[in-house]
């Protein structure tokens, strides 16, 4: 169950046009997963990075590091619930 909901359609998931906020929300999401469950590799929520570390130009982005962090922290934990409730199909209605 992504974090992209209701589940893409095929044709949103190989879509050529603009990523949906929704869908950017999903990437930004994915990646940041991807960072963490990285054993060697810390989440780049620091404005000065050390030797090895990513490299994000917080200026450019323009957001600051802790924002993200703050962001991606309460995105886990609303993943954690949405993971914990079973979807309409799950619970028996067939609906989506």
């Amino acid at each position: 169950m992504p974090c992209y909901t209701p589940d893409p359609t095929e044709e949103e998931m190989n879509g050529w046009g603009e990523l949906s906020p929704a869908q950017a929300e999903a990437v930004l999401c994915g990646l940041l997963r991807a960072i963490d469950a990285h054993p060697t590799i810390p989440l780049p929520f620091t404005a000065y990075p050390k030797d090895g570390d990513l490299k994000v130009d917080w200026r450019e982005v323009g957001v600051t590091p802790s924002l993200v962090k703050r962001w991606f922290v309460k995105h886990k934990a609303k993943d954690a619930r949405r993971r914990r409730t079973p979807t309409r199909a799950e619970a028996g209605t067939g609906e989506r």
